[in-house]
């Protein structure tokens, strides 16, 4: 992106018609030519600024009484909530959040390096092709309104090539997109989704 004010040439003197202004020192009129690859006249009149998501994970898990402190903030500012799919609260709080204005996400559970648990349902890489078809499309209905995908843990399943293509595959078939938490530096999450076609 071009810094603000890059190709904009400075007025000219008063008394002097646009073209006549030389260069100092050399009595010579500059190439007017633009860069290769810069065309002046497309400059955007503003650089445009970039955008934030704020994503809430571990959705589900919080008692209703925690959970109402949140809603009103969904109807004040663009957020996300991702809801894991199989916590005592997950169903009820897919519904509340798309109500006051989340967007809401499946937070799904992977398999992490450690001996931690990630939770029910959560895909492992020893699981055949089939299970995690399974177990994506299974996390997706005990999630009302999902738009998206998110990994919850998962340092060791998102760095396995065979298991995100197979979970990608479930995202792209009901046509969601994809965040990468990047849990692990080696995650091929965002890759994987990126060559698959699906918004990442």
């Amino acid at each position: 992106m071009a810094p603000p004010g890059f190709g904009i040439a400075p007025a000219p003197d008063a008394g002097k018609a646009p073209g006549n202004v030389t260069t100092p020192g050399t009595g010579t009129t500059p190439d007017k030519t633009p860069a290769p690859g810069v065309s002046i006249g497309d400059q955007p009149a503003r650089p445009i600024r970039p955008k934030i998501c704020i994503i809430l994970d571990d959705g589900g898990e919080a008692t209703p009484d925690v959970a109402d402190e949140f809603w009103q903030l969904g109807s004040k500012w663009p957020l996300a909530m991702a809801v894991l799919p199989f916590s005592p609260f997950s169903h009820e709080q897919a519904v509340m959040a798309n109500n006051y204005g989340y967007e809401v996400l499946l937070h799904l559970p992977m398999e992490p390096l450690g001996s931690e648990n990630p939770g029910p349902g959560a895909i492992f890489t020893d699981l055949t092709d089939a299970e995690i078809r399974e177990r994506v499309q299974a996390a997706l209905d005990a999630v009302p309104g999902a738009i998206g995908v998110n990994n919850h843990m998962g340092s060791k399943a998102s760095s396995d090539p065979r298991v995100m293509r197979l979970v990608l595959a479930e995202v792209r078939r009901n046509n969601l997109f994809f965040v990468d938490s990047v849990s692990i530096a080696s995650t091929v999450g965002y890759q994987e989704a990126v060559r698959m076609g699906i918004p990442a």
